[in-house]
């Protein structure tokens, strides 16, 4: 799965012309997961739903964190990361959610 918050995340460290087009050579065969409104809403929602059901701050996680596991809730598709918020996120959300590597 790949939104515009995980290209963005991807090329933001790469060095310069060459790595940004580098990263976009490996992302060209990932299929694009739409983020519209609904999906918007969702990141929204999950946000409201963790406030209130957790501790101080329990709602607090990037918002390309919350773009990710909601679209792919949407997408009905699983996660892999290396994201102890991802992981948090797609137990809350019921998406699977898959390490890429073991976190250190």
């Amino acid at each position: 799965m790949l939104v515009l918050a995980v290209r963005y995340e991807l090329m933001v460290d790469a060095r310069g012309r060459e790595g940004i087009a580098a990263v976009e050579r490996t992302l060209e065969g990932l299929r694009e997961i739409p983020v519209d409104r609904s999906v918007q809403r969702a990141a929204l929602a999950t946000m409201r739903e963790l406030a209130a059901g957790g501790s101080h701050g329990a709602h607090r996680f990037p918002l390309a964190d919350l773009t990710v596991a909601t679209a792919a809730q949407d997408a009905a598709i699983g996660i892999l990361h290396f994201d102890q918020h991802l992981e948090r996120l797609g137990d809350h959300l019921g998406v699977e959610a898959h390490w890429i590597a073991e976190p250190s």
